[in-house]
């Protein structure tokens, strides 16, 4: 690998830029983005209030796809099956409450904010936050005199046990396109049609010679070669990835736990 360049949109999203990189390496990063790096959700719910229109069987599903983020020491903390406690102790069991009723004539949204976290000294977790969505997600709506009360559990887990533990909401990968203008001196008509067939606005003009920018941002929808002096191809080991984290972790975050985990992966292996 030569070079990787990150293009954040923001900390949560954006691309990954990759110079001379084989494409099975790219994809066992993809994979591990999507699949093996732990995250945080409610796996047990104990429910002791519903009286909303949702059942509880949604309700509890609808909660435990919501991610929740460690603000500290997420490195020391553990399931129970992997402490060494025998009943569940601080350390391998963090819980949140959610204690919510409508005592209004309106309808009450209901926030994946309100949940509080019990008494904990030892780690500090909430749920994700978007920038967007100051509130964070919405679980569902109170109606006059309704109300839910549950606490919930959380758990470790990795998206190949379940997607609710994949840290990612998209990530895809994409060879960098590599055009080529064979013939400068074209006309002024040539010239702009070539220029206007771009939806992203690749090619442009400059002191009368067309000239191309920023090749990694083609969506290699092949407009341009309708004109015989454009040449499309692609370079063999250069590649966009595109992440979208859920919130759990930064893409720089999950850029270089991806890479310590194929490490580890690469290391374990037998000669």
């Amino acid at each position: 690998m030569k070079e990787v360049k990150i293009n954040e949109i923001d900390p949560y999203e954006g691309s990954l830029l990759f110079r001379e990189i084989d494409r099975s390496i790219i994809n066992s990063i993809r994979r591990i983005l999507i699949s093996e790096i732990p995250s945080y959700c409610l796996d047990t719910i104990e429910l002791k209030k519903n009286n909303t229109i949702m059942n509880d069987e949604y309700l509890a599903h609808r909660i435990g796809l919501i991610p929740f983020t460690f603000v500290e020491n997420e490195e020391n903390f553990r399931n129970q099956e992997d402490c060494n406690c025998i009943n569940g102790c601080e350390k391998c069991h963090l819980y949140f409450l959610l204690e919510k009723e409508n005592n209004t004539d309106e309808l009450l949204p209901v926030y994946s904010s309100d949940f509080q976290l019990e008494s904990n000294k030892n780690y500090n977790i909430k749920p994700v936050e978007f920038k967007n969505f100051k509130n964070g997600i919405l679980i569902c709506y109170l109606d006059k005199n309704e109300s839910i009360s549950l606490r919930g559990r959380i758990h470790k887990g990795v998206g190949k046990d379940h997607a609710k533990w994949s840290c990612v909401s998209n990530t895809s990968f994409k060879e960098i396109s590599s055009i080529k203008i064979k013939n400068n001196e074209l006309s002024e008509e040539e010239t702009n049609k070539v220029i206007s067939s771009c939806p992203v606005n690749l090619f442009y003009q400059e002191d009368g010679i067309l000239k191309i920018k920023n090749e990694e941002n083609c969506i290699q929808c092949s407009q341009c070669i309708e004109n015989t002096n454009i040449e499309l191809s692609y370079h063999p080991k250069d590649f966009l990835m595109n992440i979208e984290s859920n919130g759990s972790y930064t893409i720089k975050d999950l850029f270089q736990k991806s890479l310590s985990i194929l490490d580890k992966k690469l290391n374990s292996l037998k000669v």
